[in-house]
């Protein structure tokens, strides 16, 4: 989450979700002000934001450097795959991001994300990515089943009627 801000309220404590890549702001002058506060202790970044006039625009933002925060994209190894997945488990669902919350293929699409592959955010479009993993599961008998979870690699997305998962082992 962003700081919270007295001089910029409307930025302030904005929820930032899993795999959003923000502009880092430029560290020339460590003792400049950002919003008001000296950036010690905190990332420096740029907000987008839509201008009045409907255009894009950027405003600066304080992130505490105690949140989860990666500088670059992460190594797509079995370990970050999992650590990545686990650490949303227990938030609220949200079909359609309500509840500010993710449904099953948003949430997806944040977790490769935090490895520079941006997969497709809709399920039916994520089964056309020919490169991505993605197991129709309906019509399986249980034993089928079985036996494709002890072959499927680690990050394989199992799609069933109207929901889908993601394979962690």
């Amino acid at each position: 989450a962003i700081d919270y801000s007295n001089s910029a309220s409307e930025t302030a404590c904005r929820l930032i979700t899993m795999g959003t890549v923000l502009e880092r702001m430029d560290e020339t002058d460590p003792d400049a002000l950002v919003i008001n506060r000296l950036p010690v202790h905190n990332y420096a970044v740029y907000l987008p934001v839509r201008n009045t006039d409907g255009s894009y625009g950027k405003v600066p933002a304080l992130i505490n450097a105690r949140e989860c925060v990666s500088e670059d994209y992460l190594p797509l190894t079995p370990a970050n795959l999992s650590r990545v997945a686990l650490a949303s488990l227990g938030d609220a669902y949200g079909w359609s991001r309500g509840l500010n919350g993710e449904d099953c293929t948003s949430i997806h699409h944040s977790i490769f994300c935090c490895f520079g592959l941006d997969i497709p955010r809709d399920g039916v479009v994520q089964q056309q990515v020919k490169s991505m993993p993605l197991i129709l599961i309906g019509g399986y008998t249980l034993e089928e089943k079985e036996a494709l979870l002890d072959v499927l690699p680690l990050g394989s997305l199992l799609n069933f009627r109207g929901h889908q998962m993601m394979y962690l082992g």
